[in-house]
């Protein structure tokens, strides 16, 4: 999550980064306490997160199918 590059993540990564929410947000913990520190999960920012990946990914896929996933389809260079 939040992706600190200026290249567009891949379908996998967003995946991976929904289904990190979905566990957080099946399991239902409202916080975590580790050596000491505690920390809150706010669960209405997992669910917008969650919307925001979800229509990333569609995006991507979406992307994905018109343009041949990222390589040039369609191309023709016979005249070279």
């Amino acid at each position: 999550m939040g992706y600190g590059r200026l290249v567009m993540p891949t379908a996998a990564e967003v995946q991976a980064d929904l289904n990190a929410i979905d566990a957080k947000l099946k399991t239902g913990v409202q916080s975590v306490s580790v050596d000491g520190t505690s920390t809150a999960v706010n669960v209405t920012e997992l669910k917008k997160e969650r919307v925001r990946l979800r229509r990333l990914l569609n995006s991507i896929n979406a992307s994905g199918a018109r343009c041949g996933h990222g390589i040039a389809r369609g191309v023709n260079l016979g005249g070279f």
